[in-house]
């Protein structure tokens, strides 16, 4: 293994559902935040840092922060965050 494959988590899974329905899921802030239970300030852009609180019951004291790396519509959606 490389110091590239060991700064990174990739996860590939199949769903049963419509590719634009799952980019939306990902790409929205508002729907990201339903679905991994985080209230974002704004939308995700590339290359911009987007903000905002965890809602997960006992950690809602914790603030998420990423950057948004890349983002190719329907394609590849990827965002890193600070150690």
């Amino acid at each position: 293994m490389n110091q590239a494959d060991q700064d990174r988590i990739e996860k590939v899974v199949d769903l049963a559902a419509p590719i634009s329905r799952v980019w939306r899921a990902l790409t929205n802030h508002e729907e990201f935040g339903q679905w991994f239970r985080v209230r974002l300030d704004g939308p995700f852009k590339v290359g911009e840092t987007t903000t905002g609180n965890i809602t997960y019951p006992g950690h809602e004291h914790m603030k998420w922060e990423s950057v948004t790396e890349r983002m190719e519509h329907e394609r590849l959606f990827a965002f890193s965050w600070p150690p």
